[in-house]
């Protein structure tokens, strides 16, 4: 019998991390954590097809609250007897159309630096020990789903958004210094691509008068989906810890 491979996605209900969930619910012997900030709005998750030997767990974890991220990891080893993790994808975020850096209140600001760096921060060390307890021979993994809009080198190619970037900027900092601190499992920062989610689409629709139309570009959740189903599996210490990949696993400039 094949043995169990355990993943918590954050930021469930839709978009990537609802693709995410239905794609590793679509392979064998996998228990899938969906970590939602309201679980009574989870149906459409419950309602997914398993494969054989996989199951659904849903919690409740919103990333802007450490109390929120405290109790979730709790409550898998708590009430759902898990005592390691495989796999965490960090997906979670916010990405809300934002008024230009000069233009926005401070504290407008640290609302996309709490979920997108802070947040994703507190997730790390609270699923940690759960990653070391992995019994894989890669080790645990942590994704945080970043975005090339926190990239530093491309900034000036970048449509506006100051906010976001700066947010996913900082997530990324942590990412590699957390990669530099310790060794026991597989850390990177990973930039899934253009994604027609519902919220891209509508920004790309607002961006249109800014630049050029991207909507073409956009691809379908579940292609995106099953890419990063593939970048994880590969994900090695020696060629992914520390880094900060594109779409097709290309490293990416900080």
């Amino acid at each position: 019998m094949s043995s169990t491979t355990t993943v918590l996605i954050t930021g469930a209900n839709r978009g990537i991390g609802h693709g995410l969930v239905s794609a590793y619910l679509g392979r064998s012997n996998t228990t899938v954590v969906a970590a939602v900030r309201n679980v009574a709005t989870a149906e459409s998750l419950r309602s997914l097809p398993k494969s054989s030997g996989s199951r659904l767990i849903v919690i409740e974890i919103d990333v802007a609250s450490s109390d929120s991220i405290r109790r979730g990891i709790e409550a898998l080893t708590a009430e759902y007897e898990l005592d390691s993790l495989d796999i965490v994808i960090a997906n979670a975020g916010m990405a809300v159309k934002s008024a230009k850096l000069i233009e926005m209140a401070t504290h407008d600001i640290q609302r996309f630096v709490d979920v997108n760096a802070y947040g994703q921060l507190e997730l790390f060390r609270a699923v940690l020990p759960l990653l070391r307890r992995s019994k894989k021979a890669a080790k645990g993994k942590f994704m945080y789903m970043s975005s090339i809009g926190g990239s530093l080198t491309t900034m000036d190619n970048m449509l506006p958004a100051a906010a976001y970037g700066a947010s996913k900027a900082l997530g990324n900092f942590f990412v590699k210094w957390l990669s530099l601190e310790q060794q026991h499992v597989v850390i990177w920062a990973q930039h899934p691509g253009l994604v027609a989610t519902e919220t891209a689409k509508a920004a790309l629709e607002d961006m249109k008068s800014q630049g050029p139309d991207l909507t073409a570009l956009a691809l379908p959740v579940e292609q995106v989906c099953q890419n990063l189903l593939q970048l994880t599996e590969n994900a090695t210490l020696e060629t992914t810890h520390g880094k900060f990949l594109g779409p097709n696993g290309e490293e990416l400039p900080w």
